[in-house]
């Protein structure tokens, strides 16, 4: 089963030049986080506004990947 996140954070007042700097680093990042934690992702978006920035990812697996350790 897949699903959806939407995550939202609100701001004071961020410069309207940061704007779309600010969105490919939110979903550039976000993708390699969840890459790392091994949690599958089909597509991520990054929007922003001078007061909001908000991330929706979808095709987000439940939890991640089932994965072997082997310690020696």
């Amino acid at each position: 089963m897949q699903g959806e996140l939407l995550f939202e954070i609100g701001l004071e007042e961020m410069p309207y030049d940061f704007l779309s700097g600010i969105t490919t680093l939110l979903s550039s990042r976000f993708r390699e986080v969840m890459a790392g934690r091994h949690v599958p992702l089909e597509r991520v978006e990054a929007f922003a506004t001078p007061r909001r920035l908000l991330l929706v990812a979808e095709g987000m697996a439940p939890r991640a990947a089932d994965r072997r350790i082997e310690k020696f």
